[in-house]
């Protein structure tokens, strides 16, 4: 017996985290086309995959041909056209040629797709300006799962509910400092973080009690995180494991100009760390016998900017880390990190503009950063 029909017939699933892409895509083929049934065997998947004008027509009429053509052994057809790179802002997708085929899928899409057809688009990023994406939001459903960007703060703690969820899935319970290890030194890309929760599934065995300790052993760091550990080091004003960090990743033959951008953006974050703790925005507390801050209560016209004129909240940040940029913070004064910027701003132009090889101006910038100046005393 066939399954039913599912109400909607045409799904659009767009975004770079491929790993929820694909399960939102299994899902749905689950319903419409069940493995080992008669809809499965009509299941029809087109590679989208192209670059080029000709190809890019081609992908199309498939599709449009997939569309009218009856099923040969059932009633029911799925067509999945998969990472369908045209539906983007590309050279191939710009073409007159190939928007012309285009427009005529958006026209079969507008005038309704037959019965017994269902149509799935997987695609890394649609343009939303066009007709093809308003004639599919009209016609079916929409789901966009992009990796979260690291520098929004409400991204990451999205990111956080999620890594708690699957790492109950493997059985993992982390304490709350191994969530913000893990999530720094992993990243936010779905299944880097699956298959590194495998990972310490596999290596804790019986135990189930996550540790940061366990997250600096098993757990390897992504290319974002090795970022993250440089600009850690310079923020913690060790010069010898800042060096020792950045020599590795020029191995690694890591992007330099990202590095410093990075920096860059640290000393940013210490900065408006600084003020809140020479305003008092921020207090010092103990907690469990250690050093920690805290955000306090802010005088209405500073709620006002950091809710609306700020892109990321500083205050949405996870206490955890807060705390450890803070702490950062307050080993410098607001001079020496003035300072610090304007180095890092002349280090990025001398990257463009110079001749000097980028990890030697790289190397020059962390020592005139780090040397010669003295920690500021705890008060």
């Amino acid at each position: 017996m066939l399954p039913p029909m599912p109400t909607t017939r045409l799904y659009l699933i767009t975004g770079d985290d491929d790993y929820l892409v694909s399960d939102k895509v299994a899902t749905i083929l689950a319903t419409c086309a069940p493995a080992g049934g008669a809809a499965a065997a009509q299941l029809e998947r087109i590679d989208g995959a192209v670059d080029k004008v000709d190809p890019a027509v081609n992908v199309i009429r498939r599709c449009l041909s997939a569309i009218n053509s009856m099923g040969l052994f059932s009633e029911q057809k799925t067509i999945w056209l998969e990472n369908a790179t045209i539906l983007g802002d590309n050279r191939a997708s710009q073409s007159q040629t190939v928007q012309d085929e285009l427009a005529r899928l958006t026209d079969k899409i507008k005038g309704g797709l037959p019965e017994d057809v269902t149509l799935i688009i997987t695609a890394p990023s649609v343009d939303k300006r066009r007709a093809f994406y308003k004639a599919c939001k009209a016609a079916g459903e929409l789901h966009e799962f992009m990796v979260p960007d690291d520098r929004n703060y409400r991204d990451q703690a999205s990111v956080a509910e999620r890594l708690e969820r699957l790492a109950a899935d493997k059985g993992l319970q982390l304490v709350p400092a191994a969530k913000v290890a893990f999530q720094q030194k992993v990243g936010l890309d779905t299944r880097v973080i699956l298959n590194e929760l495998e990972k310490l599934a596999t290596a804790l065995g019986d135990r189930k009690k996550v540790e940061v300790e366990d997250i600096a052993n098993y757990v390897s760091a992504s290319r974002e995180a090795a970022f993250w550990d440089l600009a850690d080091a310079f923020a913690d004003r060790d010069l010898a494991k800042s060096l020792r960090i950045l020599r590795q990743l020029v191995f690694q033959r890591q992007n330099l100009m990202g590095l410093v951008i990075n920096v860059e953006k640290r000393i940013r974050d210490l900065l408006i760390y600084r003020e809140a703790i020479d305003r008092q925005w921020m207090v010092r507390k103990t907690v469990y016998g250690k050093e920690s801050y805290a955000w306090s209560t802010l005088p209405p016209e500073i709620e006002q900017t950091f809710m609306q004129d700020m892109d990321n909240d500083p205050r949405a940040m996870h206490p955890f880390r807060a705390a450890i940029l803070a702490r950062q913070a307050a080993a410098f004064t607001r001079k020496r990190l003035e300072y610090c910027q304007k180095q890092v701003i002349q280090a990025h132009e001398s990257m463009v503009s110079s001749r000097v090889p980028p990890e030697l101006v790289m190397e020059i910038l962390l020592v005139r950063m780090l040397s010669g100046s003295k920690r500021v005393a705890r008060r």
